[in-house]
């Protein structure tokens, strides 16, 4: 993201829409993997199921349960 668009709370409201929406459907849980963004996804109470590797670059599976 460009700076001039961080800290604004943009993505937080971008992931708790996807969230919920996926909560209205029944999901009971999403997945992603992202490396540089964990820190991120972490503290909107996602968790690292599982780090891996993804053509030599780390990367890290990330889970959390809708409706939480």
């Amino acid at each position: 993201m460009a700076p001039e668009h961080q800290n604004r709370g943009i993505g937080t409201a971008l992931v708790r829409a996807i969230e919920a929406h996926a909560t209205s459907l029944g999901v009971e849980a999403l997945y992603l993997y992202t490396w540089e963004a964990r820190d991120f996804y972490m503290r909107l109470g996602w968790r690292v199921v599982e780090p891996f590797r993804q053509n030599g670059e780390p990367m890290a599976l990330m889970s959390r349960q809708c409706g939480l």
